[in-house]
């Protein structure tokens, strides 16, 4: 009887781990007219925004896992000059990435600290 039990945890923590560690590895390919969109109110021209340095996953926000999108942006500033690439981070509003809409948390200093805890929070 213990034996029965002992291999079915042991089933089953392995189906957890492997669970996981699809999740941990698993990105997606952001969507760039969403992360257009999810600018348009912070930028004087969101149609000269140009993105690099993409990279996207899922973090642990304490309570669900969070996919988001990070990187660095340049956009045109009021006298018609790119004003350099600045960090970004947007976050979706639900694990389905294809349908989800995007939302901006921050350009600037503080979207690069949160988006380097977020490389480092692996999802649950």
């Amino acid at each position: 009887m213990n034996r029965l039990v002992v291999v079915a945890m042991c089933c089953l923590f392995s189906l957890a781990g492997r669970a996981y560690a699809q999740l941990a590895d698993q990105v997606f390919e952001p969507d760039e007219r969403k992360m257009v969109a999810a600018t348009v109110d912070h930028l004087r021209d969101p149609d000269s925004v140009l993105f690099r340095g993409v990279v996207s996953g899922f973090f642990f926000n304490g309570s669900e896992n969070r996919p988001f999108v990070c990187g660095k942006l340049n956009a045109k500033n009021a006298h018609g000059g790119y004003s350099g690439y600045e960090p970004f981070m947007i976050v979706l509003d639900s694990e389905d990435v294809r349908t989800a809409s995007y939302r901006l948390i921050d350009i600037g200093g503080l979207a690069s600290d949160l988006c380097e805890k977020a490389r480092k929070s692996p999802p649950r």
